[in-house]
């Protein structure tokens, strides 16, 4: 399959969109009086109005907002237009990827959105707003309160400076928006789930709910599927009175005879993996009394990510995942990638370097590269954003945003973990029966939405609820390799002096993987490691040892600190502009021999 990512939104793909982002006004409102001066019906004269570059925040250089202080409260603006290809009768979306944190929306005055949680997309309808001639104003206002410790925030600093293993801010806009004409009954959602031992992709189709435009004709959805071009699979279902159309595609027949090692017997299907990241192209057509009125393309991957006695296997066979720590950081643009190229040159170079997965340390990241992981393949490990303070607000916050998180990513086959929670951010007290609750709550709820992945209910110690046994250790090679017996889970372990399991909801066929460790810096940076080496020859051998040590203990995979040098954080493979460090062919080498 072809890598396209000129489309914000590649797993839901229409011909038609009409990007917004480029150039913007932009305010900043330090007294927080742009509301009661209807600001969001007049914009503003200010002196201080600048021209800002969407989707980069500005705090960060490639915004074009020099000096920006941060200030919690900020204002954008633009002149926007009905797209010139808008058929008659069409709605018109309106598309944020992200907005960090809380977002209000008008156009010409009229309030037709808010959404809060600074990670997840959220979309409104304004054909109505844009169908009177001539250009209209469209105004947002964005509170991002640094104050907020009980504000998912990942790893932007409360102080608003890079420190430690926290990093300058990110406000207001951050991830593309768009416009996009639909026909009424279109496909807002669709959800891919595969069955490799029969050979079956179920695939829910979910349109607008009520359907009140939906007309006298009957709307019916059909799916067709193909593989390299040929065709693979069709169905079809009316849609319910929810909006929903649920269709299962046999893609068995189509590969009857076929044999190799990205096939199995029980359901003889091309099965995708990073080795092999075979997908079958997906298009979606909305019929209206008979009519097409919606075209949408997509993708499937036929996999299983499942923890099988007490090993944790890729399409029912033991996989070790060999995950690097990504937190998706740019020196001049901070969590907004400057492309989408460099989400895929992001994974090109960890892949050269050996890993064949990411672990996304604290950012829900942008969706191309997601698929970019599907085509290329790559696996990854979709981690929430941490508050810091226990609190109703955080509990509220972070099961919204991990619904929102599961509902956008669940059918990308390069997913194939959920971590709701690290280090036990936020809840740093897990004796407590309320954030262990809270823990669990979210394992559970992520199995609620998606019983197809395993969850980490908190990654490093303290688990309450999981199906992995992650564990951080920062320490040297002799002492991670006898530093842990499978039977000891439940003792106070160091470095971090925490109990690795705190509840009773963790399987004892749990598999082991050291999620965290290295964090090796170089002895001439001028910045922050967990430890340092001279130079790149002695990082290669450092770090062959202290994946050699890993052989001698329980584990299964690992995931090295980390890809990229972020901030005053130097303790990446490669420098913050993506430079290696080392020899990345000789440690490719090191890690393909990882194979416990």
């Amino acid at each position: 399959m072809s890598l396209r990512i000129d489309h914000p939104r590649p797993r839901l793909r229409r011909d038609r969109f009409t990007s917004l982002d480029g150039p913007w006004d932009f305010v900043r409102d330090p007294d927080n009086q742009g509301l009661a001066e209807g600001w969001h019906h007049v914009w503003p004269v200010a002196p201080d109005r600048a021209t800002i570059t969407v989707p980069f925040a500005p705090e960060w250089e490639a915004s074009g907002v020099t000096g920006h202080q941060h200030t919690p409260v900020v204002w954008y603006h633009r002149a926007v237009a009905l797209p010139d290809d808008t058929r008659e009768g069409e709605h018109v979306m309106l598309h944020f990827g992200a907005v960090d944190h809380a977002a209000d929306v008008w156009i010409d005055g009229e309030h037709v959105a808010h959404h809060s949680g600074g990670y997840t997309p959220f979309r409104t309808e304004v054909s109505r707003l844009l169908a009177r001639e001539g250009e209209h104003h469209l105004v947002v206002r964005v509170v991002d309160d640094n104050t907020r410790m009980d504000q998912p925030r990942g790893k932007q600093h409360w102080y608003g400076v890079n420190e430690s293993i926290w990093y300058t801010p990110t406000t207001g806009i951050w991830q593309s928006v768009w416009l996009e004409p639909v026909a009424p009954s279109h496909v807002v959602d669709l959800v891919s789930t595969p069955d490799i031992g029969r050979g079956l992709l179920h695939v829910e189709a979910v349109l607008p709910e009520p359907l009140t435009e939906a007309g006298s004709g009957d709307v019916t959805v059909e799916v067709s599927a193909s593989f390299e071009g040929a065709p693979v699979a069709w169905g079809a279902a009316r849609i319910d009175r929810r909006g929903r159309a649920a269709i299962t595609l046999s893609l068995r027949e189509q590969h009857a005879g076929l044999r190799g090692d990205d096939l199995i017997d029980a359901g003889g299907v091309k099965l995708w993996s990073p080795d092999r990241p075979n997908l079958y192209q997906l298009e979606v057509v909305v019929k209206q009394g008979g009519e097409v009125v919606d075209t949408v393309s997509s993708h499937a991957g036929m996999r299983e990510i499942q923890v099988i006695d007490g090993r944790l296997c890729l399409n029912r066979r033991p996989y070790p995942q060999r995950l690097v720590l990504d937190q998706g950081y740019w020196p001049e643009t901070g969590l907004t990638p400057p492309s989408a190229e460099a989400l895929v040159r992001d994974i090109e170079l960890s892949k050269e370097l050996g890993f064949n997965g990411a672990r996304k340390h604290q950012k829900i990241e942008d969706p191309r590269f997601l698929y970019a992981a599907d085509v290329l393949g790559f696996l990854v490990w979709d981690e929430l954003p941490s508050a810091y303070s226990f609190t109703p607000n955080s509990v509220a916050e972070l099961s919204t945003m991990l619904t929102e998180l599961i509902a956008r990513d669940r059918s990308h086959p390069s997913v194939v973990t959920w971590v709701p929670m690290n280090e036990s951010w936020g809840m740093n007290d897990l004796t407590s029966p309320l954030q262990q609750h809270l823990q669990a709550t979210l394992y559970h709820l992520a199995h609620a939405i998606d019983g197809s992945r395993p969850v980490v209910g908190n990654d490093g110690w303290e688990q309450v609820a999981t199906d992995i046994m992650a564990v951080h250790d920062y320490r040297t090679p002799d002492q991670v390799a006898t530093g842990f017996e499978e039977d000891d889970a439940w003792a106070v372990r160091p470095p971090a002096g925490r109990r690795l399991v705190v509840g009773d909801e963790v399987t004892e066929d749990a598999p082991w993987l050291m999620t965290e460790f290295g964090g090796l810096s170089l002895s001439d940076d001028d910045g922050w490691g967990y430890h340092s080496v001279k130079n790149g020859d002695e990082l290669l051998a450092e770090t062959a040892a202290l994946i050699e040590a890993l052989k001698q203990g329980p584990w299964q995979g690992y995931c090295w600190t980390q890809l990229t040098d972020v901030g005053t954080e130097l303790n990446g493979m490669l420098t913050f502009d993506r430079k290696h460090k080392l020899d990345a062919a000789r440690l490719k080498a090191v890690q393909e021999d990882f194979r416990p």
